[in-house]
């Protein structure tokens, strides 16, 4: 008997078998998942940094930014 044949002695159907490296639904899902959540995570670090350095670039003794500045930086 083949290696593909069930215990019943019958070959199981094309749509049954799984070709070697076919990416199924399900592990596209979870790689489009895992890739959204990593660029949420930086672009929400990032607003976080900038919005903190906002602070400090606007400073006299520092950049100086005018408020039309900060708008363009952040």
């Amino acid at each position: 008997m083949d290696n593909l044949s069930c215990p019943n002695g019958t070959l199981p159907e094309s749509s049954q078998v799984l070709q070697p490296n076919k990416r199924t639904p399900k592990v596209f899902l979870r790689i489009i998942t895992m890739v959204s959540t990593l660029g949420g995570l930086l672009f929400g670090y990032n607003t976080g940094v900038v919005n903190g350095a906002l602070v400090y670039m606007a400073r006299p003794d520092q950049l100086n930014l005018t408020p039309f500045m900060e708008g363009v930086w952040a």
